[in-house]
């Protein structure tokens, strides 16, 4: 839809996404395990689809420019499936009832998702080259346009399409659930609802702000994101943990009985 304003269709994630979040998050997470499988069998088929397309030949000469580029690209995915699930963390383990379980799922997805992410980038450059998925603003969708099994399951882009709507959606609402429940406890308010319209709006106006063009969008991921997301997805959970170690021996020193003489 390239002549639908940008804000309409911002408008209308958002207000599924509102929806979502004032249902509550048990209502959200089952809706996320009947997603899940269908995501995981189009996801498998894609991949599966696109394998025949690969050339070896893509990835050569191998750190032809050095190790720098490739340390500056591996830190950049790796905080995308390690530092933004911290968000997790504002809501875990007070919203889950084995929070055991909870830890080790946790551990899992994250897991996953790297796995999946470097899967796809892979792919992305054996099935493209390097320059092609440089330049491309969606690569994985350009690359699904070249499946062709026997001529007879080809053009499955809308795969890809489908796999982003939904994800997009599941990572939206969990930023915007959390966003909504952290700013209700900061006030001491039991029911976050109420907040979810007025945040809402914002977030609406936060996403035209920061990304008006898709240009935005990369210059944002491309020297922006990493030192962001290093803040609040290492610093302030480490700057915490510290506070914590050192409370706690400050505690074990006020409690330690005096000796006397």
């Amino acid at each position: 839809m390239p002549d639908t304003p940008l804000v309409a269709l911002n408008i209308l994630l958002a207000v599924v996404v509102i929806l979502t979040a004032r249902l509550g998050i048990e209502t959200f997470t089952r809706t996320l395990e009947i997603f899940f499988i269908p995501v995981l069998i189009l996801l498998t088929i894609f991949l599966i689809s696109v394998i025949p397309q690969a050339n070896v030949q893509n990835i050569h000469p191998v750190l032809e420019n050095g190790a720098k580029p490739l340390i500056r690209a591996t830190l950049f995915y790796v905080s995308v499936f390690t530092l933004s699930p911290v968000m997790f963390l504002m809501i875990f383990p007070s919203k889950v009832n084995e929070s055991k379980k909870g830890g080790k799922a946790f551990y899992i997805g994250t897991l996953i998702g790297g796995i999946i992410l470097t899967l796809v980038i892979m792919l992305d450059i054996l099935v493209l080259g390097p320059d092609t998925t440089a330049r491309n603003i969606a690569p994985s969708y350009t690359m699904a346009k070249k499946i062709n099994v026997g001529n007879f399951l080809t053009r499955i882009e809308a795969i890809i399409a489908t796999i982003w709507i939904i994800t997009t959606y599941t990572r939206t609402v969990l930023y915007f659930y959390v966003s909504v429940v952290v700013f209700a406890n900061i006030f001491n308010i039991k029911d976050y609802r109420p907040f979810t319209t007025v945040l809402g709006m914002i977030m609406i106006l936060s996403s035209l702000f920061i990304f008006p063009t898709v240009q935005s969008s990369g210059e944002f991921n491309k020297n922006i994101w990493f030192f962001y997301a290093l803040t609040f997805g290492l610093v302030m959970p480490l700057s915490l943990l510290i506070m914590v170690k050192i409370k706690k021996m400050i505690k074990k020193l006020q409690q330690r009985p005096k000796s006397t003489f």
